[in-house]
């Protein structure tokens, strides 16, 4: 039964699907062709995953890859992105609503099952697979009752609470609950190691790692979390040690198993989604909207950057990203008294200075997790200033600005390669352009090109978060628009 549930929750069953609907995307494609090419490409996802499963290393990279995420994505995301709104589609609500239900349901099981000696209150007991699709459901249901601001403003709200908050208000169940507490018998306030923080987000507890283009720092207050951000990722898999993979040590090459099933997981969530996780999903960037917002009810000037501005924010979050890799690089070579060369190397070195490990837990469970400072002797002293430097920054840069801070930060710099090329495309009509420049002063990154293209209709760029606000506020009907994997999903409409 395992066996046939598993390809079920693989990132390449909705990747086989996007593609096929993206070939046939054609406006007078027949329906009926496009339902042939949904029902191939699921057919040949199958077969070959049965094939490759068959092989010991292949079944391991795609165990690894499995994420309760993707069935969420399969039949609720999908159906509710690709279907046309007619009478069809209201009986399509039915099944989130069921869902949502069932989610509901889920929870007072797991309650009803806790012994009758221990009953007491431990948040949301309820599977990952089942919280996920609970709260897509509730999403999918709320689309049609809002205007796109209005839900792009639920999105990033339900979004930040699960993600900021889920951490300690989400668990399995109670036995991993139990397990949770038991590992902070030790527990100091302030200070959390890394044997005591797990993902709540694997499926049924596998302990994949699963990151996505955007998500918060590991550290909350009790030592759950969602799983972290692509940088930790990439500090991971630089902390291979590839001498021990070349002699094929068991401990080694799982790990480094489990890295690549993340790295390939994160990638196909990237080229589907491209930097929409930005706009729509960063906690850290909803952090930064609030701070926006207090700045406008203030009457506040906010700083236009201009495009020398944008590259030197671009080159510096490049380039303290590439002092961070280079030394996690180094960390699996430091000596009996954790340095390398006499200095002191955290385990994440970009992970220390990032804002994120000090406003996530601050966010979450008051001014009293705020992390202490490091120590003088970590890089001689730099971490102890650039730590707080660094939260200044965010802070300024969004005091000052509007969303300076996503030029500056590595992880949107990843997803945002795949705003050309991959599944999300914002397409503009020419001829209906009167280049009024509305896309670019609504627009929080002060992206010009979409007024000022007049050739191209495809006008992604690398800086768009596909926050959809140009198309929101476009005052020609039709003029801009998104695609997903070469349908329309929503366009400019003039009220």
């Amino acid at each position: 039964m395992e066996a046939i549930i598993k390809p079920f929750f693989s990132p390449l069953l909705p990747l086989a699907l996007a593609v096929a609907l993206n070939m046939t995307a054609e406006k007078y494609t027949p329906l009926k062709k496009r339902l042939l090419a949904l029902i191939v490409s699921a057919a040949a996802f199958f077969i070959l995953y049965g094939i490759c499963a068959m092989h010991a290393p292949a079944a391991k990279l795609l165990a690894g890859m499995n994420s309760p995420f993707v069935p969420v994505i399969t039949f609720l995301v999908f159906p509710a992105l690709f279907m046309p709104r007619n009478r069809y589609y209201n009986f399509f609500l039915a099944f989130p609503a069921l869902v949502l239900v069932s989610a509901a349901v889920s929870v007072f099981l797991q309650y009803k099952a806790i012994p009758s000696g221990e009953k007491n209150y431990y948040w949301f007991l309820v599977p990952s697979e089942m919280l996920l699709a609970g709260v897509a459901s509730f999403l999918i249901l709320m689309e049609p009752l809002m205007s796109l601001g209005r839900y792009r403003a639920l999105v990033r709200f339900t979004a930040f609470l699960v993600l900021m908050y889920g951490g300690f208000a989400f668990r399995q169940n109670y036995l991993y609950y139990k397990e949770m507490l038991s590992r902070r018998k030790n527990y100091t306030s302030g200070i959390l190691n890394l044997s005591e923080t797990s993902p709540v987000m694997s499926a049924k507890g596998d302990g994949n790692y699963a990151y996505f283009p955007s998500a918060p720092c590991r550290f909350s207050s009790d030592g759950g979390y969602i799983q972290g951000c692509n940088m930790e990722m990439a500090q991971r898999f630089l902390q291979l040690n590839f001498l021990k993979v070349s002699r094929g040590e068991v401990a080694e090459m799982q790990f480094m198993s489990k890295i690549l099933a993340a790295s390939t997981l994160f990638m196909i969530f990237t080229f589907v989604f491209a930097r929409w996780f930005c706009g729509w999903i960063c906690p850290l960037s909803f952090i930064g909207d609030m701070a926006d917002r207090i700045r406008r009810i203030f009457n506040m000037p906010h700083l236009k950057p201009s495009d020398p501005v944008k590259l030197g924010y671009i080159f510096s979050g490049a380039g303290l990203a590439a002092l961070g890799l280079t030394l996690a690089k180094c960390y699996p070579h430091i000596d009996e008294n954790g340095k390398f060369m006499g200095c002191k190397i955290p385990l994440y070195p970009f992970c220390k200075i990032c804002p994120g490990q000090q406003v996530c837990p601050v966010m979450s469970a008051g001014l009293s997790q705020y992390p202490p400072l490091p120590g003088w002797e970590w890089v001689f002293g730099t971490y102890r200033i650039g730590v707080v430097l660094m939260l200044a920054f965010f802070i300024a840069t969004f005091a000052i600005g509007r969303r300076l801070w996503c030029y500056f930060c590595p992880m949107g710099m990843i997803s945002g390669i795949f705003n050309r090329g991959g599944m999300m495309v914002l397409r503009k009509e020419t001829l209906k352009c009167t280049r009024c420049g509305v896309c670019n002063e609504v627009c929080p990154m002060h992206i010009d090109y979409v007024r000022s293209e007049m050739k191209a209709t495809d006008v992604s760029t690398y800086s768009c978060l596909l926050c959809l606000k140009c198309v929101q506020k476009c005052p020609q009907d039709s003029c801009l628009s998104l695609e997903f994997a070469g349908r329309k999903i929503t366009e400019s409409r003039f009220k």
